[in-house]
């Protein structure tokens, strides 16, 4: 059992150890087991917080023409659709109990793509 572990903490004003080679190569046999970083020795620009990434169009399904290739990658994001059959489920659990068991309940899916949507609504029901 260890009770004792070593941290480095680098601060703005670091001792000589930690600057110069020959004296902080004896720190490379340390198990350091914590960092503290001080958010001080990091230096913000002037254009802190703006984006890299070039700005682009998000797809929109109902507006564009997708392919089969766009949506079968929409279609891989398994916990978007595990949500999405957890939602359709709680709904038409909520709606049986409303209306009852002797009542048609009648879904409708626009610009359901592919339908797995659709098979989650049948798989909900039954």
């Amino acid at each position: 059992m260890q009770k004792l572990a070593v941290g480095l903490r680098l601060c703005p004003n670091l001792a000589d150890e930690f600057l110069e080679p020959r004296l902080y190569k004896r720190w490379h046999a340390e198990p350091l087991c914590s960092f503290c970083i001080e958010t001080s020795i990091f230096t913000s620009s002037g254009q802190y917080g703006k984006c890299t990434l070039p700005p682009y169009m998000p797809l929109q399904p109902l507006a564009d023409n997708l392919d089969s290739g766009t949506y079968a990658i929409f279609e891989e994001d398994s916990v978007k659709y595990d949500l999405y059959r957890e939602a359709i489920c709680h709904a038409i659990e909520d709606l049986v109990k409303i209306v009852g068991e002797e009542q048609s309940i009648v879904v409708y899916l626009l610009g359901a793509g592919r339908g797995p949507l659709v098979s989650f609504a049948f798989i909900c029901y039954y």
